[in-house]
């Protein structure tokens, strides 16, 4: 994402967005895979690319609804033995669906 950010500050946006979608396949954390979503439509908002910017959130948001989803699961499958429970909470994915739901309400004020 840095890449990604240096490049557009040189005013090359197709190299700057090239960027930012590989960084999405490398990603192996949740506040990467945020940051990576927000810099992506931080970018394509800058040139009001208002289709790719639906075209990214609404899938982000259902994959990120997944994973949480099969989460919640999973803490229910363990719920029989109290030392195997995993954490009450999981905090960096339902930050990032915040944030997400957040860059789609930006979205929608910028549509309207």
């Amino acid at each position: 994402m840095l890449l990604s950010t240096i490049a557009f500050l040189e005013g090359e946006s197709a190299n700057a967005l090239r960027c930012d979608m590989l960084s999405h396949s490398y990603a192996k954390n949740m506040p990467t895979v945020e940051n990576a979503i927000e810099h992506t439509f931080d970018l394509l908002l800058h040139f009001s690319k208002l289709d790719d910017c639906r075209s990214l959130i609404d899938p982000s948001i259902k994959m990120l609804k997944n994973l949480y989803d099969e989460w919640v699961e999973q803490c229910r499958q363990h719920g029989g033995s109290k030392s195997d429970l995993p954490a009450q909470n999981n905090m960096p994915l339902e930050y990032a669906i915040g944030t997400v739901t957040i860059l789609k309400a930006i979205l929608s004020m910028k549509e309207s």
